[in-house]
């Protein structure tokens, strides 16, 4: 099994272990003069205030030009999510890492967002680097894996075998956890917000690419927002809640509002360390178990 465009290096005294720095990768994509793409906004329900999404018809990820990523980004800015579409093979990681790319040219490090990946395991010949449960792609370690259970056979340089462990409730959020009963009824939480931060001296993506190669089955589960007011979301199992930042902005009130757009944040040396204690909340933000 091989490794490609992969540098791994021995930290300095104070930061020892084996890591993985993906360097960046240097391509061109494919020249066209026009697109086949088209847009179709997402409908949303005439009482909902979301108002941005949109859906990707005509363009094969897998071999996009520079005409449809134009396309695909004069959209991303105007409907600020993208769903694509009619997809005819699973997204390959290495055009997944180009789509996102594409977007930063200037970029430097390779990493985007997560940078040196520390060693998680040796298994049937392979090195794994990655976080704890979210393993790196060994043929394109710039893109990680989430989910539960087993791979597939020859899923882009895992070894035979390799299975994926999920993030469990009781271990993510803290008490009181939903109860088994509950939980078998369909109760659930959310599991956590997540946006991209400068850490590490490595600038945050400009744009974050999500596929999903497989999805849970089963009836919707009920959502709980569990802080007293009784609102609940039926939604599919394993969904994903996307939030616009303008929305989140405009809804504060003005002293808020003020408040966020005159501050600054300081994040502490080694953050993903310095917060690896932390447990969620019931709405899904962080908090620190004492």
């Amino acid at each position: 099994m091989v490794i490609a465009a992969v540098i791994r290096e021995t930290e300095k005294a104070g930061a020892p272990g084996l890591h993985l720095l993906p360097p960046k990768e240097t391509f061109e994509l494919p020249h066209a003069e026009t697109t086949t793409g088209r847009i179709q906004p997402i409908a949303h329900a005439a009482d909902s205030k979301v108002d941005f999404g949109a859906l990707v018809y005509g363009i094969d990820l897998n071999k996009f030009t520079d005409a449809d990523f134009a396309f695909i980004s004069d959209a991303l800015h105007n409907h600020k999510l993208l769903v694509f579409k009619e997809q005819p093979s699973m997204l390959r990681p290495q055009q997944q890492y180009r789509l996102t790319a594409s977007f930063d040219p200037d970029e430097t490090t390779g990493g985007f967002a997560h940078g040196k990946d520390p060693f998680l395991l040796h298994h049937d010949g392979v090195d794994i680097y990655g976080i704890p449960k979210r393993p790196a792609i060994p043929e394109q370690p710039q893109v990680h894996i989430l989910g539960r259970g087993p791979l597939g056979p020859d899923h882009y340089g895992f070894p035979p075998g390799f299975e994926v462990q999920g993030i469990d409730h009781h271990e993510f959020h803290l008490p009181p956890h939903i109860s088994d009963e509950h939980r078998e009824a369909g109760a659930s939480r959310f599991y956590q917000w997540h946006f991209d931060g400068s850490l590490y001296n490595i600038p945050p993506p400009r744009v974050g690419c999500l596929l999903a190669v497989q999805t849970p089955k089963g009836p919707d589960v009920t959502v709980r927002w569990d802080d007293g007011s009784g609102t609940e979301m039926r939604m599919p199992p394993g969904a994903t809640a996307m939030v616009a930042g303008s929305r989140a902005l405009a809804l504060l009130d003005e002293a808020t509002r003020q408040t966020a757009l005159h501050s600054r944040i300081e994040y502490a040396p080694h953050a993903f360390a310095w917060m690896a204690p932390a447990r969620s909340t019931r709405l899904g933000h962080l908090s620190w178990e004492l």
